[in-house]
């Protein structure tokens, strides 16, 4: 079957809009993963500046949660991306 010149256009068309969409889901995950990763720091200088044991324990329990949070959302993006592949 030949495409008509309609087609093509919109088949075109299609191309620019996949890669913004991409680069802005990529932006979007960029910004998650720095924000979790600051959360870490953040949390891992308070431990390492805290005055008693059960402080250090807290932001280390933090600390390894949002870790956990941090891989869940890894693993889930790259799920879904080798889904759509």
């Amino acid at each position: 079957m030949v495409a008509t010149s309609r087609e093509k256009r919109l088949h075109s068309n299609e191309q620019p809009w996949k890669f913004a969409k991409r680069a802005i889901m990529f932006e979007i995950d960029a910004f998650v993963i720095r924000g979790h990763e600051k959360v870490i720091d953040h949390y891992r200088r308070l431990r390492d500046s805290s005055a008693s044991e059960s402080e250090r324990q807290e932001f280390q329990r933090r600390m390894d949660e949002v870790g956990r949070t941090l891989q869940l959302y890894r693993d889930e993006r790259l799920h879904g991306m080798r889904r759509a592949a």
